[in-house]
């Protein structure tokens, strides 16, 4: 195993956190669809940086009768100084829309087994240009 990475995880994954003025401005009942982003996630300095899977953020992930929002997420690491290959994100599957959901009033339902949307994303493998 790598020790360097073992132990910078140990060290600094504590330091790990959400950037709670970032949640709760994305969390401004004015929001449109357009509007919407994944909360901003600082991690240490050892990990990889990241790119979401999903090229167009779903509105939703989680459909219920009294919550809809986006728990989600498909994440990637990006080639970088450390890690000369990574993911590029390619597409994405398509989501269902709300008013399909509506149809049902909730998830899950006969249509959809599960109470979350199955976020399925394309990568490409690619080595960092020089």
């Amino acid at each position: 195993p790598d020790d360097t990475l073992s132990c910078c995880i140990e060290e600094d994954f504590v330091d790990a956190h959400c950037d709670e003025a970032s949640i709760m401005e994305s969390m401004s009942s004015d929001d449109s669809i357009d509007d919407i982003s994944p909360p901003a996630v600082v991690l240490p300095s050892c990990f990889p940086t990241l790119v979401s899977g999903c090229l167009n953020l779903p509105s939703f992930t989680n459909y219920a009768t009294d919550f809809v929002e986006t728990l989600d997420y498909v994440f990637a690491s990006e080639p970088s100084v450390q890690e000369p290959f990574g993911f590029r994100p390619k597409g994405e599957a398509p989501m269902p829309s709300e008013e399909l959901v509506k149809q049902y009033v909730a998830m899950p339902n006969k249509a959809m087994p599960s109470d979350h949307v199955a976020l399925v994303c394309d990568f490409k493998w690619v080595k960092k240009e020089q």
